[in-house]
């Protein structure tokens, strides 16, 4: 009979960064709606409520900006459980807070730390997943997504109406205890050495002229992540102008992310079979079509459709843009590139929010979201040039580089050119 201790050793990785991303995304997505509530309970009005807004989604850019270098300074796993352990103590402090700058402060914090923990969960499924299987394995990563809206939505919003700010806060402190957990449970990683493979990563990169296609991932994501993200905010303002409650409001967003559940696995397993550039293209005009459906919205379960289509979009564009990526970096800038990838998402985040807002006063909802369509299938256009560029650069230049390669050089240019 095998050991309490053996069992969770042997839990598998993948399990293990599933159910981290899952409590960080429970916490930050259950508290999203809640906070402009909270923030008013100090005297923050619209305008200070949306810096707050702004100012919380930069500092989760910049965790997963940071994830890169403090992985390789003090390796992934270290990086992991310390910023799990600092997270606990800001959430419990976030209820006992008495004044709005507080408030701003430790939410920064608390979204600071979720961004760098789900870059490095990134980087470890990066670095442990095998390429055949990368796209299954980052789609179902990518479910905590709806997952953490639902379960974070209903629990937060429980608690909040049953012991208040203050005990929620405590509890979601709680609930993160799990991260550090899980990152303690992780086996050890033969490349997560401090600095390995760094000094030697630079020139590398320049000799093999390889980062290219990378850039091109990194751009087309950000792309593709103002219109999706615009797209999300402006399901609830649609709503809100055509008189929906609250309740229908809220609706939108449950019955979207439960739909959106079986399309995200469904396209996991296509992206390992067939091609993870083809299903990423199909995630960029699904969101197209969200858009299009929430133009011509009348009823709700238009709303519904709408949400289902972008909710699909969302998961996807952070999921088989790390694939794509992993397949693309090579392993010595593994932790680098995709710190830049995960800090990138959220950026496209912000420039959707703060622009979204002043565009729909000077265009109205309806130019200003049509012409927005626009956006995703010009990502999807842009992802096939760069696609069909990186391939036949490197099928030129694939032999010189084949000589005088290492193993591991040798794996990453052959995998490139699959």
């Amino acid at each position: 009979m095998k050991s309490s201790k053996n069992i969770l050793v042997n839990i598998p990785p993948i399990t293990l960064l599933f159910f981290s991303s899952l409590v960080i995304l429970m916490v930050g997505m259950g508290l999203f709606p809640v906070l402009p509530f909270y923030a008013a309970q100090f005297g923050a009005g619209p305008g200070l409520t949306g810096l707050f807004f702004a100012l919380i989604s930069a500092f989760l850019s910049a965790g997963s900006l940071m994830a890169g270098s403090l992985a390789e300074r003090f390796s992934i796993k270290k990086v992991f459980i310390g910023s799990g352990l600092l997270g606990i103590p800001a959430l419990i402090l976030l209820g006992q807070a008495t004044d709005l700058y507080l408030v701003m402060l430790l939410t920064s914090a608390v979204w600071f730390l979720g961004g760098l923990n789900l870059a490095l969960i990134n980087m470890l499924l990066g670095m442990t997943v095998r390429k055949e299987a990368r796209g299954r394995a980052f789609t179902f990563l990518s479910l905590c997504v709806p997952l953490g809206a639902l379960l974070g939505g209903a629990g937060v919003g429980a608690l909040v109406a049953e012991v208040g700010y203050s005990l929620m806060f405590v509890a979601l402190g709680l609930l993160w205890c799990g991260v550090p957990l899980a990152g303690s449970l992780l086996p050890a990683i033969e490349s997560d050495s401090p600095g390995q493979m760094a000094a030697q990563g630079t020139q590398r990169m320049k000799f093999y002229n390889l980062s290219e296609p990378f850039a091109g991932v990194v751009i087309i994501s950000f792309i593709a992540a103002i219109a999706i993200h615009s797209g999300r905010l402006g399901t609830p303002l649609l709503m809100q102008v055509n008189a929906f409650e609250a309740s229908e409001v809220a609706s939108s967003a449950m019955v979207g992310g439960l739909i959106a559940i079986p399309f995200v696995l469904m396209a996991g397993g296509l992206s390992d079979r067939v091609s993870r550039t083809r299903s990423l293209m199909v995630a960029y005009l699904f969101a197209s079509a969200g858009i299009v459906v929430l133009v011509f919205a009348s009823q709700l379960w238009h709303y519904w459709l709408s949400s289902s289509f972008i909710m699909v979009a969302v998961c996807l564009n952070g999921a088989l843009a790390t694939a794509v990526a992993t397949d693309v970096l090579p392993p010595w800038e593994m932790k680098r590139g995709l710190a830049w990838l995960n800090a990138v998402i959220p950026g496209g985040s912000i420039l959707a929010y703060a622009g979204t807002g002043f565009l729909v006063d000077i265009m109205g909802y309806r130019v200003f979201y049509l012409a927005l369509t626009i956006l995703p299938i010009l990502a999807a256009a842009l992802l096939e040039t760069a696609l069909r560029r990186c391939r036949k650069s490197m099928s030129l230049h694939a032999t010189p580089v084949l000589e005088h390669a290492t193993w591991e050089e040798n794996a990453y240019i052959k995998r490139c050119l699959q």
